[in-house]
């Protein structure tokens, strides 16, 4: 009876031991208020990142996980353009280079109804459900385009938009078929897809040789989509967080092996991972943050 007790007593200070370590190894960050951009960029300083809305946050004013600041969220904006409230569009006049709506309802955007010298649009949180085919195809000098937080369920057609690096489609309902999806401008650097409904990624469409940060969070998807980013050399962060992924495979992270890709930060967690084929995460060398 003695001897039980005693190695019971053993094995008690050992949990407590490890509880300790790993209390110590993996610190409760809840309390921390820190932007996602400086809080890498402290930990990995040659990671070099720049405030990006595509980085989870723990920050005030609502700024919490991907979640956007309350002073985007509940300040109403109508800049450049006239937001007719009865019939819910926009009424341009002119040749503005930046367009703002925020908090305003603009359900649908017409083709022809926006000046072609825009460099940067923001239809922000605006109830947009409807894009026509052709809004964007004139609009040859645009580098910014911000939609999120719509209701948009077909990813636009930026096919056109030669000149466009930065693409926000945060928080609506996209989800992509064979008939719905068109080519990606080449010139795209940053690319926010977070909580949409995209279950499926055409292969090969992120062949996009500038494409450095592209955050796929909060999806439905079940396969780690890595025959999407085929030749898509200058990556450097991915996430698809919060997705249904069950395996990585060989196959699935080939893109990224060796000097064929410069990915550091792949953010992977809170999926379903049951398996992780061997070999399968050391051919990534230039990976820092996994």
């Amino acid at each position: 009876m003695l001897f039980h007790l005693r190695i019971s007593f053993i094995l008690l200070v050992a949990i407590i031991i490890v509880t300790a370590r790993l209390v110590v190894s993996f610190p409760y960050h809840g309390l921390q208020k820190y932007l996602g951009h400086s809080y890498w960029t402290q930990r990995y300083p040659s990671l070099g990142y720049t405030e990006w809305d595509g980085f989870w946050n723990n920050y005030y004013s609502g700024k919490s996980e991907y979640k956007r600041g309350s002073t985007e969220t509940s300040v109403a904006i109508c800049r450049e353009c006239d937001c007719d409230d009865d019939k819910q569009e926009l009424k341009c006049r002119g040749s503005p280079s930046t367009l703002t709506v925020q908090n305003k309802v603009i359900k649908v955007v017409r083709n022809g109804q926006l000046p072609k010298d825009l460099t940067k649009i923001k239809i922000f949180k605006s109830q947009l459900q409807d894009i026509e085919d052709e809004v964007f195809h004139n609009l040859t000098q645009l580098e910014k385009l911000n939609l999120a937080m719509n209701q948009l369920s077909d990813f636009p057609d930026l096919s056109a938009n030669i000149a466009l690096k930065d693409l926000d489609l945060y928080q609506n309902n996209i989800r992509l078929w064979r008939h719905n999806y068109t080519a990606l401008p080449k010139n795209l650097v940053k690319i926010i897809l977070i909580e949409n409904k995209l279950d499926w990624i055409p292969d090969k469409w992120f062949d996009l040789p500038n494409l450095e940060y592209i955050a796929l969070s909060m999806n439905k998807l079940k396969r780690f989509p890595g025959a999407s980013f085929i030749n898509c050399r200058s990556l450097k962060y991915l996430s698809v967080d919060k997705n249904e992924i069950t395996s990585i495979t060989y196959p699935n992270m080939k893109p990224f092996f060796g000097n064929d890709s410069q990915l550091l930060h792949l953010n992977l967690s809170n999926n379903a991972i049951s398996s992780i084929s061997s070999e399968t995460l050391q051919h990534l060398i230039h990976l820092q943050v996994l």
